[in-house]
């Protein structure tokens, strides 16, 4: 029953949760592939890693509850859209070096902001509609969702790769041997691999493999930054 987006604040609330639920599948996943692929943690490790955010929203979510008849949802909103963009420019920073202990705050932040973002909007969005059409608003309020989940993860997982592509290319063009840097590291990568047996062709190709994987993980640690950097924005 698409009249049901005659109503303006139904409309307002379900086009900013459609974009809630995009954020919150989008960083879900991308965080998991980081923690994974990046980090080396284990399938396990990488969801207790972001068992922070979903404590925050646990503990904030009653308390949401209990003050939203006293305060406008639209507060509610601003202060949720507010800490998840604080969290998200704080996740622009990791790096291969992050730990687990630096993504707890970032986390908690943005856990924060989801559960100041949910409650409300829930509500808000189903606050003026006639009671026979309760049932159709919140399927499609619930559809809207999910859909926005949908399109956001398929977004952010594309943009993800073509920036680490991107990231990738402005890299590699600076490795090469006239840096006295790259030329070290190659020398030393090569005398360590001759020292374990390789053959000196091999250890060339090895070492050659072990440069240019080292500046791709680099890449995608920035290609990470700059999603994260975009879903705060």
């Amino acid at each position: 029953n698409l009249r049901i987006f005659k109503d303006a604040m139904f409309t307002s609330a379900t086009l900013i949760a459609f974009v809630l639920f995009a954020m919150l599948m989008a960083s879900t996943f991308l965080l998991r592939v980081f923690a994974q692929e990046s980090l080396g943690y284990t399938a396990t490790l990488a969801g207790i890693v972001l068992l922070p955010r979903t404590l925050a929203m646990i503990v904030v979510s009653p308390i949401v509850g209990r003050l939203y008849n006293r305060v406008q949802p639209a507060i509610f909103c601003a202060i949720g859209i507010l800490f998840f963009s604080i969290g998200s420019w704080q996740l622009s920073y990791i790096t291969l070096e992050t730990s687990s202990r630096d993504l707890v705050m970032p986390l908690v932040m943005t856990g924060i902001g989801f559960a100041c973002l949910m409650i409300p909007l829930n509500t808000a969005a189903l606050s003026k509609i006639a009671r026979h059409q309760m049932a159709d608003a919140a399927g499609l309020n619930s559809f809207m969702r999910q859909i926005g989940g949908s399109i956001g993860l398929s977004i952010f997982a594309t943009m993800f790769t073509n920036y680490a592509v991107e990231a990738n290319h402005g890299l590699v063009a600076h490795v090469t041997a006239l840096r006295p840097e790259v030329a070290s590291r190659v020398a030393m990568t090569h005398a360590a691999l001759v020292a374990h047996g390789f053959d000196p062709v091999a250890a060339g190709h090895a070492t050659t493999a072990s440069l240019f994987g080292t500046a791709y993980r680099q890449a995608v640690a920035i290609s990470f930054d700059r999603i994260f950097l975009l879903q705060g924005l």
